[in-house]
């Protein structure tokens, strides 16, 4: 609920707290983001909290996106 658009730039997932058989389970960074989309946040929102905003967050230059310029980890 605390999540919007003026600040969702600085939020991003962390799992951190996962343990292996949980990851199996449920998924990983996937998970956060379907739980995020659950609790009405923007899909693209989402996507982005897993991605780019991370990137930007560990100075990560040139990826976290698929755009001219970024290396595609896909």
């Amino acid at each position: 609920k605390g999540i919007n658009i003026n600040n969702y730039q600085r939020c991003l997932f962390c799992t951190d707290d996962k343990h292996p058989q949980d990851i199996l389970k449920n998924g990983h960074i996937d998970n956060n983001i379907r739980l995020a989309i659950k609790n009405n946040i923007d899909p693209i929102i989402a996507i982005k909290m897993a991605t780019i905003n991370v990137a930007n967050c560990y100075n990560l230059q040139n990826i976290g996106a698929i755009a001219p310029g970024y290396i595609a980890d896909i």
